[in-house]
């Protein structure tokens, strides 16, 4: 009797697996059950329906509480003391676009300043070199017109026919009454070799010797010391 039973449990099983694999095979066969599908129904199946109630409970909390984040946002975006904030925070950009312009206003002026100082102090050293050209130009000419004076050339013939000593003596009472240009001529006006001795009579003031030859330099001629009478 027990093998009967069996046998009868074990037909009806594998007549409802059959059946089953059937309805698979023919929800497979008509497109009404893929893996993707299985997938889903298994995911469905492995929650409780207890699991499923909270799951959905909470989806709806965190839904609502979403809703309401955002119509917090939207209010307080449209609310006055919101538009006070933006009115704000745009002023405060301007008054540093200003700040920032007037800043770069004010550097331009000094550098303008800056220009303009330099600029009028090169036209001032312009002027002023002009001014000494136009002089010493002035005293080339009259030293020139000296030069071809019949007086000036007694006199230079004067100063090369004494002694050197005594030529030195009667240059340095020139040169201490302020007359450097003119002992500078009469030098100048000298053969090399006269202008040269009475300079070697200064070896006592090398300063001022150094100094008369400097000058000599600036009428062109630099002397070449001879030796002797």
């Amino acid at each position: 009797m027990i093998r009967s039973l069996w046998t009868i449990l074990t037909t009806v099983a594998l007549v409802n697996a059959l059946a089953l694999g059937g309805f698979v095979g023919w929800l497979i066969s008509s497109h009404r059950l893929n893996t993707e599908r299985l997938e889903r129904v298994r995911a469905m199946l492995a929650e409780t329906i207890e699991e499923e109630q909270a799951r959905l409970a909470k989806e709806e909390q965190e839904r609502q509480a979403a809703q309401l984040a955002a119509k917090q946002a939207e209010e307080q975006r449209k609310s006055p003391v919101a538009a006070v904030g933006r009115l704000q925070l745009a002023a405060e950009v301007s008054e540093l676009v200003q700040e920032n312009l007037e800043r770069a206003r004010k550097e331009q002026e000094a550098l303008k300043r800056a220009l303009a100082i330099e600029r009028t102090a090169l036209e001032n050293e312009r002027a002023k070199f002009l001014a000494e050209k136009n002089a010493f130009e002035a005293m080339r000419q009259q030293i020139k017109a000296a030069e071809s004076d019949a007086q000036f050339k007694k006199t230079i013939r004067l100063y090369e026919s004494i002694k050197p000593a005594q030529a030195k003596d009667m240059l340095l009472a020139l040169l201490n009454q302020g007359n450097t240009t003119q002992v500078v001529a009469y030098l100048n006006a000298m053969s090399p070799r006269a202008a040269a001795n009475i300079l070697k009579q200064l070896k006592d003031d090398p300063a001022l010797a150094a100094d008369l030859l400097e000058r000599l330099r600036s009428f062109g001629l630099d002397p070449k010391l001879a030796d002797g009478p």
